[in-house]
């Protein structure tokens, strides 16, 4: 194993943001008069995209294109936007890890499947001390993880081979991503779903703190 750089998943990750997906959602099933979730059903359904997510939260008899499911997910998308930072936080650990990578000259990326709005802004209200060499939602330029199409053009444009790149996350979809790419997938015992989960999904690695992802990284290099 010879790991030359990284890629992170954001939500549950990077930053735990689970009250604000929560209050967000939970506004907006209360203005339909829908039952509510709480904050452990929110950490199962984050990870998919934002379509999925909201199927998820919605009664199952309202599909994507219908007319509720439509306006439902143009409300979260608009509320979440205004307010994806009153709640979220950076995990502990985290700061130390991006200044011991950055200092490193490791080279980060942030891949997720979160709208590239709010993870931009998620982005410039948490992770703007250090450089990231792509800040990747999703776009509609790449399909969501777990396909590996994204990883794979993050690993082209940092000249770095999938092999050698670890992808950490906090999901099952993550370690699909990374299985997929071909690359290094690390799970996070911090993030929303469980150590068992992760393992099952292929997890190559399972950390339980942000440090000893540091152990991961041998030979750093710098790309320019």
């Amino acid at each position: 194993m010879n790991i030359k750089a990284i890629i992170f998943d954001l939500d549950g990750t990077l930053v735990n943001s689970v009250r604000d997906y929560a209050d967000t959602a939970n506004d907006v099933l209360n203005s339909y008069d829908f039952p509510t979730h709480t904050l452990q059903d929110y950490q199962r359904f984050l990870g998919n995209g934002l379509v999925d997510f909201v199927q998820s939260i919605l009664p199952a008899c309202y599909e994507p294109g219908s007319r509720v499911f439509e306006k439902c997910l143009e409300q979260f998308k608009r509320t979440y936007t205004a307010n994806c930072c009153n709640y979220t936080t950076l995990y502990t650990g985290i700061v130390d890890l991006l200044d011991e990578l950055s200092s490193a000259n490791v080279p980060l990326s942030l891949l997720t499947n979160k709208p590239q709005e709010m993870t931009l802004k998620v982005a410039q209200a948490y992770l703007d001390r250090w450089r990231f060499f792509h800040l990747m939602g999703y776009q509609g330029l790449f399909p969501q993880k777990p396909a590996p199409n994204a990883a794979l053009h993050i690993a082209q444009s940092i000249g770095i081979a999938p092999n050698n790149i670890a992808l950490v996350g906090g999901t099952p979809t993550d370690m699909h991503t990374a299985r997929n790419a071909g690359m290094y997938g690390v799970g996070v015992a911090w993030g929303f779903r469980s150590v068992e989960e992760l393992q099952e999904a292929g997890a190559s690695k399972i950390v339980t703190e942000p440090k000893q992802i540091i152990d991961l990284v041998t030979n750093a290099c710098v790309v320019g």
